[in-house]
């Protein structure tokens, strides 16, 4: 990501709310706003209601990542198991950030047909047994219950007719471009292949 990136600081982009903290004194990553916009409009053009979840990844500790090629197979595995599972595909965006100890973690939204998810926790589960495997680590029981995928308690459903169940889940999703405390140690945004 370019070290020249636009924020904005208002508290709307393109008409949609966005978390810029309670008085508006934090900014947004106009870049990966604009990368949240399209993964949700291209969604909800192919699909009457979303269900939108947030989801962390963190590898184990001491586990040395081989640039972003274990998230990306991860992520490409979970999008086709899920597609092969429910028929539908899901999509993602996701922005990878570096601990100020020099570790990566990834923040992400996960985007599912609501008319066939209910709950995110089995794909929760599916992406966990996948990164497992991508990882070669054992269960998270080993790592004391600390899997690779967390999921967020942000979870809502979006009508794509309904501006602002829109703009509720826009304004979740735009904690991924949120700057505070985040500098600009190593962000980089990532989504699902559109077509």
């Amino acid at each position: 990501m370019s070290k020249r990136r636009k924020l904005i600081r208002g508290p709307q982009y393109r008409g949609l709310p966005i978390n810029t903290g309670a008085n508006n004194t934090l900014a947004c990553d106009a870049k990966i706003l604009d990368v949240i916009a399209r993964g949700m409009e291209h969604f909800l053009s192919k699909h009457p209601r979303a269900l939108m979840s947030r989801f962390d990844m963190t590898f184990p500790q001491g586990y040395q990542p081989n640039g972003n090629e274990e998230f990306k197979e991860i992520m490409k595995q979970s999008v086709t198991s899920i597609q092969r599972h429910d028929g539908t595909k899901p999509e993602y965006v996701a922005v990878r950030e570096q601990s100020k100890d020099g570790g990566y973690h990834y923040n992400g939204i996960l985007l599912l047909d609501n008319r066939v998810k209910k709950s995110p926790l089995k794909v929760i589960a599916e992406m966990e047994r996948i990164a497992e495997q991508v990882l070669h680590i054992g269960g998270g029981e080993a790592r004391g219950n600390q899997g690779v995928i967390q999921l967020d308690d942000n979870c809502v459903v979006v009508h794509r007719a309904d501006f602002e169940e829109v703009g509720d889940a826009f304004y979740r999703a735009s904690y991924l471009a949120k700057i505070k405390d985040k500098g600009n140690r190593g962000r980089e945004v990532f989504c699902s292949k559109t077509k």
